[in-house]
């Protein structure tokens, strides 16, 4: 894809299918943990992406509307738009864009960080802002390569550092959650999970923070399991699989609503946002 390519991909950023009329903001029900979240029909709104984003996984929040995702083939990230549904190309990395196992997004203040499943992460300096082909990106190793394969990233609870799970640590039945400063020369374990604790098998697709908690998605188990600071399992949510059949991307909008973006499979990637609230 060249620069060329990527001003062409305009020619699908405008109003995307929604499977009903937008639910907008929540009213006055603040939600205090993943328990606010009913994740059922009531309470959600759906989008289908273009094409290009067949393979949706990453998802970063960056203000009240807006959002940043990626495929998880090609270094072009996206922007969307949850008040108008607008897809737009921001950048990428490269012409043409490096062709790259991305498996995660996240922002520290207005620098951008990518994750590889091997744990080569790349920072954007300043890619909040940014557009066009961006060739002056740094590239720093977690050292997890070898240890666990890598398919989440997000701001740690402790601001100015990254967190993720390994989808799988190899060999073990157990996963884990690192954090990792930008610079530094490897990660540090902040806990295990044990399948017997989580009542089963659990392979994390997407990390997010809320509640000063961890909100771990694990799409091929179509689960949401809010873990503490400390690794202790507070409570748990289930998708709906006919809504979610491959949950690769999780966040939070500041007002409260919940996002999740699915891979394509069989059909179109896809965006959807929960309102929190009480009832089904």
């Amino acid at each position: 894809m060249t620069i060329v390519t990527l001003i062409s991909l305009s020619i699908f950023v405008g109003l995307l299918w929604a499977e009903k009329d937008p639910l907008g903001l929540p009213e006055t029900y603040i939600p205090v943990s993943l328990d606010d979240y009913p994740l059922g029909k009531k309470h959600r709104n759906g989008w289908s992406l273009p094409e290009v984003l067949h393979e949706v996984s990453g998802v970063a929040v960056v203000d009240a509307d807006r959002i940043f995702i990626h495929n998880d083939e090609s270094a072009v990230i996206y922007e969307f738009n949850v008040s108008t549904r607008e897809v737009t190309p921001r950048f990428q990395l490269g012409d043409p864009p490096l062709s790259l196992d991305l498996e995660g997004i996240a922002l520290i203040d207005s620098d951008v960080y990518l994750v590889l499943s091997t744990g080569q992460i790349y920072k954007i300096r300043n890619g909040v802002s940014r557009r066009g082909i961006i060739d002056d990106y740094e590239i720093f190793d977690s050292g997890m390569q070898g240890l666990c394969e890598i398919e989440s990233l997000e701001e740690d609870i402790d601001a100015g550092a990254l967190v993720f799970a390994c989808k799988q640590v190899y060999g073990e039945d157990y996963i884990s959650v690192y954090r990792y400063k930008p610079g530094d020369d490897r990660s540090v374990k902040l806990f295990d999970l044990s399948f017997a604790t989580l009542g089963g098998k659990f392979h994390p697709s997407a990390i997010s923070t809320q509640f000063g908690s961890y909100i771990i998605l694990a799409g091929k188990q179509h689960l949401i399991r809010q873990v503490s600071s400390g690794g202790e399992v507070m409570t748990s949510a289930k998708l709906k699989k006919k809504h979610h059949q491959q949950a690769e991307g999780i966040g939070f909008l500041p007002d409260g609503r919940l996002i999740i973006a699915d891979e394509g499979k069989n059909r179109k990637g896809r965006i959807s946002v929960y309102r929190p609230g009480a009832g089904p």
